[in-house]
């Protein structure tokens, strides 16, 4: 009875934490902007830039500040990046499985075009 009721327990924390990985993954993809701005670093600060009305000097200083954060989050995501992979690539095998064969190339347009995107940033 003990070993049933740990089972089903333990099925339940594995179907939570999939469903949940699942969910956030299909929210990035269905409500990702038309244009990849949001991705695009140069893009964002400009339209920082743009929206605060920053002066030239307060543009590059905003500019350094956030290259410096850019570094330090680089060297705090670099020991768990395997595993950030690995969690990511799971997810894109098991939405594949959710597509018909016409969806499923879409999307792998779209993953390569992401990993395109990425690379370029980096």
């Amino acid at each position: 009875m003990r070993k049933s009721k740990s089972l089903a327990v333990g099925f339940l924390l594995g179907t939570l934490v999939a469903g949940g990985a699942l969910g956030f993954s299909l929210d990035r993809v269905l409500t990702r902007p038309a244009c990849d701005a949001s991705t695009d670093r140069q893009a964002v600060r400009a339209y920082m830039a743009s929206k605060l009305q920053l002066s030239p000097l307060q543009r590059a200083q905003v500019d350094s500040l956030l290259d410096i954060r850019h570094r330090e989050l680089s060297k705090i995501v670099a020991p768990v990046r395997p595993q950030l992979d690995s969690v990511r690539e799971a997810t894109r095998v098991q939405i594949k499985r959710l597509l018909d064969p016409g969806q499923q190339q879409r999307f792998q347009d779209w993953v390569d075009e992401s990993k395109k995107e990425e690379a370029r940033q980096q």
